[in-house]
């Protein structure tokens, strides 16, 4: 793991990429965005594996919180 990941920081990475290749494919089903037939496919396949992790680093962040792994910074 990379070191400078916070808890949630891959959430919302996850959630970022599962976005933008919905809003393509959506996009392109609206017929405002002509997408060709490989990269329709590969954002397809992008959404399918990216969609379900978003919940599980969800439970994961929520842990690590708890746990104690992260605490916020508090500015003073």
């Amino acid at each position: 793991m990379i070191p400078f990941f916070k808890p949630g920081t891959r959430t919302y990475i996850l959630a970022g990429v599962a976005l933008a290749s919905a809003l393509l494919l959506q996009a392109n089903a609206q017929g405002v965005l002509v997408l060709a037939p490989m990269i329709k496919l590969t954002l397809a396949f992008i959404l399918t594996v990216v969609t379900p992790l978003v919940p599980v680093y969800i439970r994961k962040a929520i842990a690590a919180i708890e746990a104690g792994k992260s605490k916020p910074k508090t500015s003073r």
